[in-house]
C-alpha cells in the first residue's frame, strides 16, 4: 500500500496579514451588498414575491443568519455617520446595537461605551448600556428570582445561596444574608 504525503507551505506573516485585510474587507463588502439588495427590493428583480423567498433561494445562509446580518449591516451604516472608517462590528456587538429603536440612539450609546470602554468595548458593555437607555430593570440577585435561588446542601438542610453562598433554610423566601 503506497501513502500519499501532502507537503503543506506555511503562510509567512505578511501573507497572512494581507488575508486577514482582505477577509475582513470582503465581509464588510458582503453586509453593505445585503443590505443594499434588500432596500433596493433587488430581490424583485430577481422575480421572488417577497425577501424571504430570495434569501432562501440564492443565499447559502439560514434566514436567520442573513437577517442578524443584515441588521449588523444597518447599526454599520448608523455607527459609520460618526467613524468615517469605522470597521464593520462583529454581529454580537451590533445585534445590541440593534435592539435600540433609531439610528442616533445607536450612535449615542456606541460612543458612551467607547469613552467608558476606552474604545474596547465587548457585546456585553454595549449590552449593559443599550438597557440602561431603554430601561430594562438590572436581574434581581439569584435568591430574588423566581427560580431556585440556592444549590442544595443536604448538610445545612436547605441550601448555599448563589450570590453569597451563605445557609438558606429550606422554604425560605430570601437569603437572611443579603
Amino acid at each position: 500500500m503506497t501513502g500519499v504525503t501532502a507537503v503543506v507551505v506555511l503562510m509567512p506573516a505578511d501573507e497572512a496579514r494581507l488575508t486577514v485585510d482582505r477577509i475582513n474587507s470582503k465581509l464588510a463588502d458582503a453586509r453593505t451588498l445585503l443590505l443594499d439588495l434588500y432596500e433596493r427590493e433587488g430581490w424583485r428583480a430577481l422575480g421572488y414575491q417577497n425577501w424571504r423567498d430570495c434569501v432562501t433561494a440564492e443565499l447559502h445562509q439560514s434566514v436567520a443568519t442573513v437577517y442578524r446580518q443584515l441588521r449588523a449591516a444597518g447599526v454599520d451604516r448608523a455607527i459609520s455617520q460618526v467613524e468615517k472608517d469605522a470597521a464593520p462590528l462583529p454581529t454580537v456587538q451590533a445585534e445590541q446595537l440593534a435592539r435600540l429603536p433609531d439610528d442616533e440612539s445607536r450612535r449615542e450609546v456606541w460612543a458612551e461605551v467607547q469613552e467608558e470602554t476606552g474604545g474596547k468595548p465587548t457585546a456585553a458593555h454595549i449590552q449593559q448600556a443599550a438597557d440602561r437607555r431603554l430601561g430594562v430593570p438590572k436581574p434581581a440577585p439569584s435568591h430574588q428570582r423566581a427560580t431556585p435561588h440556592y444549590e442544595p446542601d443536604p448538610d445545612v438542610g436547605g441550601g448555599l445561596c448563589f450570590d453569597c453562598r451563605q445557609s438558606i433554610p429550606v422554604r425560605a423566601d430570601a437569603c437572611p444574608s443579603c
